[in-house]
């Protein structure tokens, strides 16, 4: 069928032609806009099944050809700017289950040609459509003609074993996007004998604002196996998968794409001995990714290869000093980095090495060695890298002309140490202050140590009456010390104390045979700790330089913030102490609760701050919150450790990030917010957050029910009696509810039931207040009034109004 205006026309003759007898060739159509209206030249074939649709197409002067699907564009074959002059192959997976009009598209796109004009077109040729089998595979010939590649997979299955061989021959490739958009395989197993995985072949289109088409569902893969035979992995060939925790890369791979493994959910990964190279973006936002080992067999890493991934370690292998190239941004936007070993040989630390960006305030790196043989170091690497200790070891590198960082007014707590004997050379690349690019510096003898320890039994920040809180060096050099700075006041000021191995000082007891101290805490501190070793000239400490990077830990005795907030049971964190405080001046329970107040526009109040704490479900998580001040906004989920996911929560998680109270809608109300957790062990926290202008806001009374049954329940104080706080129902929020008679039970727990309160409706997630009538004759509590359970609602139990409210979860 074809544009009765500009018909396709036959074509003979060898320049037309690409298999030697004839092709299609599109309409003379003018400029594709002209007089408000568009002209194109349309050639048309209807299709009723799954398959792949492959083709040739030769390109002359100017014009882009696309391929429409009943009437709707849906790709670009071939652009306006793509070069002509050559046959070029090209195939089209398509998903089809009926009767469907597939359409080659040519518009003119040079400005000025009319109609008739010969110099504008498109020629296709050889189009075949190749459907799927009864398996849901289509096998195309590869061009050897000995082996077969699979183009497409429309299957259902969840485990797919992919054959060895198709008609007695075997099968060496998974073609491009074979099994894109698959939403339902969560295993596959390829064969022995397969070489290539081309591009994009089990990807979809993750995008991480969450704008997916209906065609590329989520990724449920979550097992690969790959086979020995293997040498090449596509671009994009796993790009979003992010269920693929694990995968084993062959001994005999030799080549990788670009965004070949990006945004997926790797823990770990061990680079085979043949791969010279890491791609652009090859594992960019693997946020689970933690620690990367790079072999000396790996010559490159290309730009972003592993930026914003969940990285707290980086090692590079020893490479007897040979060279190795980085890519801008190779390790950028690690949040949670704390170690950065560089090899012996490297000569060029590139523009953003391990920068951070718009969503992390500060990388956590404390100190990285640069090792002699660097020569150069890029614009901005160690951009908001704002505590760390950068440890020189030759003279002066070349910096870009943007420096080091880009906020050089945030180096209060960052330094770079160069070694004693190269004091001439580093002079003069000193400023008037003594700072080299902004940064503080001083002189040191012999190799850096690594970050001193400070650590409890827990390694939690937070605890209830004392906690024992132990020092340690590491491998420390004769003279070798530690200095530790304290704070009582929220790091207002700090007192030093220097710390000889083996000898006591103060509060800090020494451990006999060791480079280590404890020290028992009964009060809020804040402390820094970094080592020393002797050392003449002026210095920050008179006598001592400064040899590791500094380790930072503030730890918060919660007493007092356990009665406020009436809870005894869990621990808490709070991301920044200073902003946190109790309060008598409003609670719900009690007679105080705790106030967080981020300051006002003026005071250049922090993005959010956040309280956490580590529950374990099933359960039913409450809380009152009181915004206090414009322009307050509370938020609840799971906490990603690597600060990359919205506002710091998990976009994955089983518990999502929500909504809770804010000033604009609950100005100066205690509202009750109530989440339901599910099985497993989660970080959750609640982000108090005023953007650029401050705000304050209360909570009071958070408390972790338990479930037994459809019950959930607290166990009150002295653990012998619990008190009934919500029925957990398992239909979906938007279901009409159903009045219903609930019998509590006489215990919960191995707990006799001492009480019940206002109870709480929990549906798929949503907890939502109801009013009982409670028969003091029996054990029955029937819901008199059940609301409908809403999504989008921004607050919980408003007790001002008397009603309930859906938290969305």
């Amino acid at each position: 069928m074809q544009d009765p205006s500009y018909p396709w026309s036959v074509v003979t003759g060898p320049e037309a032609m690409h298999d030697g007898a004839a092709a299609a060739r599109s309409g003379a159509t003018g400029y594709y806009y002209s007089s408000g209206t568009y002209t194109r030249s349309l050639l048309s074939t209807t299709l009723t099944e799954p398959g792949v649709l492959t083709f040739w197409v030769k390109k002359a002067g100017q014009g882009q050809l696309d391929l429409h699907i009943n009437g709707d564009y849906r790709q670009t074959i071939e652009y306006s700017g793509n070069a002509g002059g050559e046959w070029r192959f090209h195939q089209v997976k398509l998903p089809l289950t009926e009767p469907t009009t597939v359409q080659w598209c040519f518009v003119n796109t040079q400005q000025g040609s009319e109609s008739g004009q010969t110099e504008h077109y498109f020629l296709l040729d050889e189009v075949c459509w190749h459907p799927a089998d009864e398996r849901g595979y289509v096998f195309l010939l590869n061009e050897d003609g000995e082996s077969y590649a699979v183009a497409a997979y429309f299957g259902d299955a969840t485990e797919v074993n992919v054959p060895a061989t198709y008609a007695e021959k075997p099968v060496t490739v998974i073609g491009a996007n074979a099994f894109a958009g698959n939403g339902n395989i969560t295993t596959v197993v390829l064969p022995e004998g397969l070489l290539r995985i081309d591009e994009g072949a089990f990807s979809f289109n993750a995008n991480p604002y969450r704008a997916i088409v209906d065609e590329f569902p989520s990724s449920a893969l979550s097992s690969v196996t790959l086979p020995s035979t293997l040498q090449y992995i596509g671009a994009n060939a796993f790009c979003g998968c992010q269920n693929l925790k694990q995968v084993t890369l062959p001994a005999g791979l030799t080549e990788l794409g670009e965004s070949a493994f990006e945004r997926t959910g790797l823990e770990q990964i061990a680079f085979p001995p043949r791969l010279a190279v890491i791609p652009w973006a090859a594992f960019q936002s693997c946020l689970s990714l933690r620690s990367v080992v790079i072999p000396a067999s790996v010559q490159k890493i290309g730009a972003h290869a592993f930026s914003g991934c969940g990285l707290t370690s980086i090692v590079f292998a020893d490479r007897s000093g040979a060279d190795i190239a980085l890519g801008e941004g190779c390790f950028a936007s690690n949040p949670c980095l704390r170690e950065c070993i560089l090899p012996e040989g490297i000569t060029a630390l590139p523009a953003n090495m391990l920068a951070g960006d718009w969503r992390n305030a500060s990388i956590d790196l404390p100190a990285i060695r640069i090792p002699a043989s660097v020569t150069s170091v890029g614009n901005q690497a160690f951009d908001c890298c704002n505590n760390v200790t950068i440890f020189f070891m030759e003279t002066p590198p070349a910096v870009g002309e943007a420096g080091m960082t880009g906020v050089p007014h945030l180096l209060d707590n960052a330094w770079v140490v160069y070694q004693d004997e190269h004091q001439a050379a580093w002079a003069g690349a000193l400023d008037d202050e003594g700072r080299f690019h902004g940064y503080q510096t001083e002189s040191l003898t012999g190799e850096p140590l690594s970050t001193p320890e400070v650590v409890t039994e827990t390694d939690k920040p937070t605890f209830l009456d004392s906690v024992v809180v132990t020092f340690a060096l590491q491998a420390p050099l004769p003279g070798d010390k530690l200095l530790v700075e304290r704070s009582e006041d929220n790091g207002a000021t700090f007192v030093q104390t220097i710390l000889t191995p083996g000898e006591n000082n103060g509060d800090f007891t020494a451990v006999d045979g060791a480079a280590q101290w404890t020290c028992s805490l009964t009060a809020s501190a804040a402390f820094r700790a970094h080592a020393i070793r002797p050392a003449a000239g002026t210095r920050g400490v008179p006598g001592y330089s400064r040899c590791s990077g500094t380790a930072t830990k503030s730890y918060l005795r919660w007493n007092e913030y356990a009665d406020a907030l009436d809870n005894h049971t869990l621990e808490f964190a709070l991301e920044d102490p200073q902003y946190w405080s109790v309060s008598t001046d409003q609670f719900k329970v009690g007679d105080s609760s705790v106030l967080v107040d981020l300051g006002r526009p003026e005071d250049n109040p922090p993005w959010m701050t956040k309280l956490m704490t580590q529950v374990t479900g099933p359960g039913v998580l409450s809380c009152w919150i009181y915004p206090e001040r414009e322009s307050i906004a509370v938020y609840f989920g799971e906490i990603d450790p690597t600060g990359a996911g919205f506002n710091g929560f998990k976009e994955d998680s089983p518990i999502p990030w929500q909504h809770l109270p804010s000033y604009f809608d609950s100005p100066q109300t205690w509202v009750r917010c109530t989440v339901a957790i599910p099985e497993g062990d989660f970080q959750v926290g609640w982000a108090f957050g005023g953007w650029s202008d401050g705000g304050a806001a209360y909570i009071d009374q958070i408390q972790f029910m338990q479930l037994e049954g459809n019950f959930g329940y607290v166990v009150n104080p002295g653990g012998t009696s619990v008190t009934v706080m919500a029925f957990i129902d398992n239909r979906e929020p938007w279901e009409d509810p159903i009045p219903v008679d609930l019998a509590i039970p006489d215990e919960l727990g191995g707990a006799a039931r001492h009480r019940h309160r206002r109870l709480c409706l929990c549906r798929s997630g949503a907890c939502v207040p109801v009013h009982p009538a409670f028969n003091h004759g029996h054990r029955e509590l029937r819901l008199q009034r059940l609301l409908r359970a809403r999504r989008n609602c921004h607050s919980g139990d408003r007790d001002d109004a008397g009603r309930g409210r859906v938290c969305r979860l």
